[in-house]
């Protein structure tokens, strides 16, 4: 009679191993499919990924299991989010064993969005199961406000953007209507340039770096004619422009 317990508990085992292998199959192509998109999976799993989510007498899981669990988590590319305020969220009935069942698990681009996600277990009442709350702490403050930056004004195509976002037509209506826009056009056309132009401070600065280091190699190595000395000196001199344009940016932040 032992015997034939043994062996049906272990047939419930394997079937019960066999359906969460399916589910595992089912939600890794959801996954993939949703590859591009924002993907959260949340809830009671039923399973483990480490022997530090279980304690106590009766909590069983196959070692299969948890390998087979862990690594669908690795291949859906899957982040769970640390569980705060708790360490389990099943408690048995009888209070002999608990393990952490309940959990949530995002992408990247979900990340990306919601970056501040945090998980939270809750108080349990009559469940044995207590509930988790996933708290993506995303704030919409509305439009970012425009923040006009000193060093533009000593970009030497500063004066050449305000004037041709200024005089750029296409406007028509009551003049402090037409007026409204433009300062709304030209905010935008700031705003652009900031970061297509303006904005690559740091990457113009290691491109300037590098050209100057290319020159010294060379200097080193053979010498320069009068031409490359040109070169390496106007190297030098742009460097420096970007350098304060880097150190105003970064000062009127700081006040900021």
């Amino acid at each position: 009679m032992a015997n034939q317990l043994i062996s049906r508990k272990k047939d419930v085992e394997t079937e019960e191993n066999q359906e969460r292998l399916i589910l595992w199959d089912s939600l890794e192509s959801v996954a993939r499919q949703s590859r591009d998109q924002c993907v959260c999976f949340g809830g009671d799993f039923n399973s483990i990924r480490v022997l530090a989510e279980r304690n106590g007498r009766g909590a069983h899981f196959s070692p299969r299991d948890i390998q087979s669990f862990d690594q669908f988590v690795r291949r859906c590319e899957l982040t769970e989010i640390r569980l705060q305020a708790r360490k389990f969220t099943w408690y048995q009935p009888q209070g002999q064993c608990k393990s952490k069942l309940d959990r949530f698990m995002l992408n990247e681009e979900w990340l990306a969005v919601w970056d501040q996600s945090k998980v939270r277990g809750l108080q349990r009442t009559v469940s044995d199961h207590c509930p988790i709350l996933l708290d993506t702490k995303k704030v919409d403050w509305g439009p970012k406000p425009f923040r006009f930056l000193n060093a533009w004004t000593r970009h030497p195509d500063f004066e050449t953007v305000v004037k041709e976002s200024w005089q750029r037509g296409g406007i028509s209506g009551w003049s402090s209507f037409i007026f409204k826009e433009k300062i709304k056009r030209l905010k935008n056309d700031l705003r652009v340039w900031s970061k297509t132009g303006f904005g690559l401070v740091d990457e113009n600065v290691s491109n300037l770096r590098e050209e100057i280091l290319k020159w010294d190699l060379i200097d080193d190595a053979i010498g320069l004619e009068e031409e490359e000395v040109g070169k390496r000196r106007e190297a030098k001199a742009n460097l420096l422009i970007q350098l304060q344009h880097r150190d105003n940016i970064l000062a009127q932040r700081s006040r900021n």
